[in-house]
């Protein structure tokens, strides 16, 4: 595959993004305590964020804001993402951001795809989860032992639907 270059949206004469995933500064010269500066041309160092996606941080203006680098590579590559839409890793792999792994994706068929890769973040790994994987097996043992829900949820601080739906097998049934 060559390795093709365009402006990052929003970001033109600043930095591009690669259809490998790659994301470059470009050479320019900046304000610096009264002076001026050149910038090199440089390739910027990704980072991971807690999800598993591959980030970098871009600035403009002063400001510096972190981008998925997925997102810019499609944005440049495809288009503005549609309204309801996510970027999606065909192959499940949230660090191979080449644009023949990416499409724009509805929520519901990006869901999907997470479910048949096994990617899609439960229990502990959920941005939502207010417990550890072990406090839900202590969970499920102080049930067994017969420990009513209010104590249970007063012991963990979350309340006893929380309790009752583990109990039920609704949340945390994987585990």
């Amino acid at each position: 595959m060559i390795e093709e270059w365009k402006d990052v949206i929003g970001y033109e004469e600043l930095y591009h993004v690669s259809n490998m995933g790659r994301v470059k500064s470009l050479r320019r010269t900046v304000n610096n305590n009264g002076g001026t500066r050149v910038i090199d041309e440089s390739i910027r160092k990704l980072q991971i964020d807690i999800y598993g996606y591959v980030c970098v941080g871009l600035h403009k203006d002063g400001n510096c804001r972190m981008h998925k680098v997925h997102s810019l590579v499609l944005s440049s590559f495809i288009g503005e993402r549609p309204n309801r839409f996510d970027g999606s890793h065909l192959n499940g792999i949230s660090n191979d951001n080449s644009l023949s792994n990416l499409c724009w994706e509805s929520k519901v068929n990006n869901n999907r795809r997470k479910k048949i890769h096994g990617t899609t973040p439960i229990g502990e790994k959920s941005s939502r989860s207010k417990l550890k994987d072990h406090c839900v097996i202590d969970i499920k043992n102080m049930l067994i032992s017969g420990f009513t829900h209010s104590s249970i949820a007063k012991k963990f601080g979350v309340c006893r639907k929380t309790i009752g739906n583990i109990h039920t097998g609704r949340n945390w049934s994987h585990i």
